[in-house]
């Protein structure tokens, strides 16, 4: 699948938050279903891409994704713990 953003469309500035949003919404859905996905954007030059899908100019490429059943999933990793992710400082001792 390719995920394409709409030059022409009525809010073009957005399209460099809105395309990769649609993305992992997209990637969200297949993995609630079961399905596997990755996020291309170099693997796959987008003129070749442009080339074998004749897709229009008006039209940018976000990523390309592969969606399917994988052979087995990976194990996840271990859960860090919180602390690691909390900082506390005290902005009034200074």
């Amino acid at each position: 699948m390719v995920v394409l953003v709409d030059r022409q469309s009525a809010y073009p500035d957005y399209n460099h938050f809105d395309g990769p949003m649609a993305a992992a919404n997209l990637f969200l859905a297949a993995r609630a279903l079961g399905y596997g996905t990755v996020f291309y954007t170099d693997t796959i030059t987008d003129e070749v891409t442009r080339r074998v899908l004749q897709i229009p100019e008006r039209y940018e490429r976000v990523c390309i994704t592969p969606i399917g059943v994988p052979s087995e999933w990976p194990k996840a990793p271990a859960k860090k713990e919180l602390s690691e992710f909390i900082v506390y400082e005290n902005f009034s001792e200074k």
